[in-house]
């Protein structure tokens, strides 16, 4: 019939749908096929793809990549650095570091629970002789609970053989000295007892006194936050396992100073 359109020819649609397909496949897949053929065929493609290889492989693998048993593994690692880096400012309690504070110090009696309380919560010293006030009553014995209430250790930034990290004679001779504070950890909220290990800070602007082993594994959660981008070799250096600040868990001031220099653990 005259009146009516002309279709267009069915062989042209279909030239016209498969350059389509054609142009969507060379988009989507053509860098792989190249990428391929220079594989197999171009040296200097397969010498990069090799030195980029080994480039990651001797940097290691980030440690969000690695397995839970090595992940683990260098927690171990990092355990066993710190208690001993630590070493130095720990002690083993015995009945002489523990006092019952009470009985040499007067207190008000209706607020002495929460002036201890707060000794804990800022990391208060106590000075061991004190000025006693008259308008305070002495608390006696039976005034507070049975068991003690403090231990003594040395102060912060001096060591067990009463050597302080500032150095000097002035220093020497304040190191003598020893210092009271409350008998509760701050991580576990434990009480020391005896034969606990307790350390302290070999930062003198902290105060702060903890279990060696809640310390210690409050650090190495903390490297294990701090080394989710870092990459680890098979046999990492004290230096890249300890490659982040060591921070009190109280005051966020730098709780050990300690420099790894050792290549190898």
């Amino acid at each position: 019939m005259s009146g009516e359109e002309e279709l267009p020819d069915p062989r042209l649609i279909l030239v016209i749908l498969y350059g389509l397909f054609v142009v969507v496949l060379t988009f989507c897949f053509g860098s792989h096929v190249v990428n391929f053929f220079r594989r197999g065929r171009c040296p200097s493609f397969r010498s990069q793809v090799a030195s980029e290889t080994a480039e990651i492989e001797s940097d290691g693998i980030k440690y969000e990549r690695l397995s839970t048993d090595r992940k683990n593994e260098i927690d171990t690692l990092r355990d066993r650095i710190l208690t001993r880096i630590l070493g130095n400012f720990s002690l083993t309690l015995q009945k002489e570091h523990m006092l019952q504070r009470g009985t040499s110090k007067t207190l008000d009696k209706s607020q002495g629970s929460d002036v201890v309380q707060k000794d804990i919560e800022e990391g208060f010293e106590s000075e061991a002789n004190g000025p006693v006030d008259n308008d305070k009553s002495t608390v006696s014995k039976d005034d507070i609970s049975e068991g003690y209430t403090h231990i003594v250790i040395p102060r912060s930034g001096v060591d067990i053989n009463g050597n302080s990290i500032d150095g000097g004679d002035d220093a020497q001779n304040d190191n003598k000295e020893k210092r009271e504070v409350p008998i509760c950890c701050a991580i576990c909220l434990s009480e020391y007892e005896v034969e606990d290990k307790v350390c302290w800070s070999c930062n003198s602007n902290c105060t702060h006194v903890f279990h060696r082993e809640c310390i210690v594994q409050w650090l190495v959660a903390v490297g294990r936050r701090k080394s989710s981008m870092q990459r680890f070799p098979d046999s990492p250096s004290e230096k890249k396992l300890m490659n982040y600040p060591l921070e009190c868990p109280c005051c966020r001031q730098e709780f050990n100073f300690a420099r790894c220099d050792k290549e190898e653990v």
